[in-house]
């Protein structure tokens, strides 16, 4: 029996890093993805991770940015129905290809790989936590899931809420993603 493969993107070419980008977050991001599409990605515009075949979800943000970042959005319906393996957010935060941005121009791109299970550990605990306060009734504007993520209130839909990670807790996501821990062990 031959073993099969399955394909794994350490990281995305997609030669942005100097060309001039929208200062409008929503215009910019579309932009940076549309160039990556037009670089031979094919992109996802549905649900799910922009490019849905390797599981990677396309971010861009300005470097001097402080706020959370948002990893997506769902109703309140999905979240209950959904544990975070079978979530959107699941989906979304396996690798993120981060653009970064300053004043107008791209200055780095990097595919982070968030798939480690101590780092989805991280995630999941504080999906989960915030899940159940949503699923024991708790509708609050801010539902608190821990250091690494919480649901907050759309400002487009008072049904859905967006996922969040505060900065400093990406961060740190960012840097066990870089780290060699990967490379020397295989988790089973």
């Amino acid at each position: 029996m031959i073993k099969q493969t399955k394909l794994r993107i350490r990281q995305i070419k997609s030669r942005l890093v100097g060309s001039t980008v929208s200062r409008n977050p929503v215009r910019r991001a579309r932009q940076v993805e549309d160039n990556i599409g037009d670089q031979g990605w094919t992109l996802n515009r549905r649900q799910g991770a922009d490019i849905k075949e390797y599981n990677i979800e396309i971010k861009s943000r300005d470097i001097d940015a402080i706020s959370p970042h948002t990893v997506g959005s769902m109703t309140i319906a999905d979240i209950i129905a959904n544990n975070y393996e079978n979530s959107t957010i699941f989906e979304k935060i396996q690798q993120q290809h981060r653009v970064k941005i300053q004043d107008g121009k791209v200055v780095d791109e990097y595919t982070y790989d968030f798939r480690a299970e101590y780092i989805q550990d991280l995630i999941r605990l504080s999906y989960e936590t915030a899940r159940a306060k949503i699923i024991s009734g708790i509708t609050d504007k801010y539902i608190s899931g821990g250091e690494y993520g919480y649901f907050e209130q759309s400002t487009t839909s008072e049904n859905s809420y967006n996922y969040r990670i505060r900065d400093s807790a990406m961060t740190k996501l960012e840097h066990m993603s870089l780290s060699t821990y990967n490379n020397l062990f295989e988790e089973k």
